[in-house]
């Protein structure tokens, strides 16, 4: 099957709306852009055996590829508007071609994301998706804004999937599907424009993109560990054992694709009431604080039970020899 035959019978049954001048069948895609609005742009690759395995399904691969795209518009405050999607195989496979173009165009559809162009080549099993969302003129957020003294916050729950990556964890079904099937906090993100000073999300773990924020911010972090959002699935994964909770892996786990976020402490209300329209916890976990010289270059430190607590668990980085991931 050539890449156009493969483009007609699987990508382009995504419907588009009104938005879309020209979508799939020219060289590039016409999409109108509404006045008083600017463009939040994002791009993620995923990998066979680096970002996923052989036992991810077609239609878990594209739900993870879609909200790893979404994550990074909710962390801007912008609303997913349109993708593009590359996809790279070996040989192409129909069966596995129908259920991921299903997966995704279900998804796309659910939440108004117009697909407007792909591409397909061969080669190892690889899936990038370009997502462009919309955001209103200058209100976006960035990881720049904190200011001293600003709670930090996180969306959901950390560690889950770092967890499901174990060998005792990748028989627990909470923690696959938490890996598999992460669910990007795009209600949140679009929400916190006007309460949040700064936002990212949580990819490579939850220190290492807080010290984004603090290197953009030219602040430092302080983390208290015991307010950290654990699961009942991370709990029971460490008590199934008769051993004492590991918070490494909810510090530094990476792929949970929630937000963190820092924010004045007078707007802790509307931030409760908040997180109980969404139904999920936003967290306080610590607070932005200046910058302290004389410690090098570490801008995030953690305290558990009033004592410094040193996390065990490097942050995830590509092309690193020393990442656990």
């Amino acid at each position: 099957m050539t890449e156009f035959k493969l483009i007609n019978k699987y990508i382009d049954r995504i419907k588009t709306d009104s938005s879309v001048v020209l979508g799939i069948g020219d060289d590039a895609a016409v999409m109108d852009v509404p006045e008083g609005f600017q463009i939040v742009q994002t791009v993620d690759t995923m990998v066979l055996n680096v970002h996923f395995d052989a036992t991810f399904s077609a239609d878990a691969l594209a739900h993870k590829l879609l909200h790893v795209n979404l994550s990074d518009i909710a962390a801007m405050g912008a609303v997913p508007k349109w993708a593009t999607v590359a996809l790279t195989m070996p040989t192409p496979d129909e069966k596995w071609l129908s259920d991921f173009a299903a997966g995704l165009q279900s998804r796309c559809t659910l939440l108004g994301v117009n697909l407007v162009g792909g591409d397909t080549t061969t080669g190892p099993l690889a899936v990038s998706m370009n997502l462009t969302g919309l955001v209103k003129q200058g209100e976006f957020l960035t990881r720049s804004g904190a200011l001293k003294d600003d709670d930090v916050y996180v969306s959901g729950f950390l560690g889950d999937a770092a967890l499901a990556l174990t060998e005792e964890g990748a028989h627990q079904a909470e923690l696959i599907n938490r890996l598999r099937y992460p669910e990007a906090r795009y209600m949140l993100g679009e929400r916190l424009y006007g309460l949040a000073s700064a936002c990212l999300d949580i990819s490579d773990g939850l220190l290492g993109d807080l010290d984004h924020i603090c290197e953009k911010s030219s602040l430092n972090a302080e983390v208290n560990v015991n307010a950290l959002p654990l699961s009942r699935a991370y709990k029971r994964f460490f008590t199934s054992k008769n051993v004492e909770i590991n918070s490494d892996y909810a510090l530094n786990g990476g792929d949970d694709y929630e937000l963190c976020f820092t924010a004045h402490s007078s707007k802790r209300k509307a931030l409760h009431e908040l997180a109980e329209s969404l139904d999920y916890p936003l967290t306080r976990i610590g607070q932005m604080v200046d910058k302290d010289e004389t410690k090098d270059d570490k801008r995030v430190f953690c305290q558990m039970n009033d004592k410094v607590y040193e996390c065990q668990r490097p942050a995830w980085q590509h092309f690193s020899t020393d990442s656990s991931k």
